[in-house]
Order: structure tokens, then C-alpha cells, then sequence
């Protein structure tokens, strides 16, 4: 089983039920994933949380993808981009 196929069902559910809208929000989640902050490091779930924010208008978010960006083997980018378009699909 794929360990973030998850990820849109815990986006929807919006982590135990908050729901989140501002774009400043899926960065500071976006940046715990990427960064490692206060759990492992998952480059996979980070890209998605930050593209969500950057494409809601967040510049951090926006700003923290080109530093990671390069970190990403291809086949990681390509399903986290998928991910993506499916979240942003029946967002």
C-alpha cells in the first residue's frame, strides 16, 4: 500500500475535523511535512500541502517549494502532482 495515498482524504477531513481556508494554513502544515518540524521529514506530503498554499496565494509557501523543489526524485514529483490535481479537483 502506498504510504500517501492518504492524502487527499486527510486534506478533506481537514486533520481531525478543523477546517482550514486560509492559505497561510496549508503553508504552516505544508512546512512541518518538508521541513521535519516536530516529526520525520516527508518531502511527498509537503510538496502537496505547499502547492495547495501557493496556488491559494501563500508566498512563503510559494518561496519554500523552489527551496525543496530539487529535493523531489521525478516519480515522487509526478505522484504528488497527481495527488494534487486530485485535490484541487473536487476541491
Amino acid at each position: 500500500m502506498d504510504q500517501h495515498s492518504d492524502i487527499p482524504a486527510a486534506f478533506h477531513a481537514g486533520l481531525d475535523g478543523v477546517c482550514f481556508s486560509d492559505p497561510e494554513d496549508f503553508y504552516a502544515i505544508g512546512r512541518i511535512y518538508a521541513l521535519g518540524e516536530g516529526r520525520p521529514t516527508d518531502l511527498f506530503a509537503g510538496y502537496v500541502w505547499l502547492r495547495y498554499a501557493a496556488a491559494r496565494g501563500s508566498r512563503r509557501a510559494a518561496r519554500l517549494l523552489r527551496e525543496i523543489g530539487g529535493e523531489l526524485e521525478q516519480p515522487t514529483l509526478r505522484r504528488a502532482r497527481r495527488t494534487l490535481r486530485l485535490i484541487m479537483g473536487s476541491a
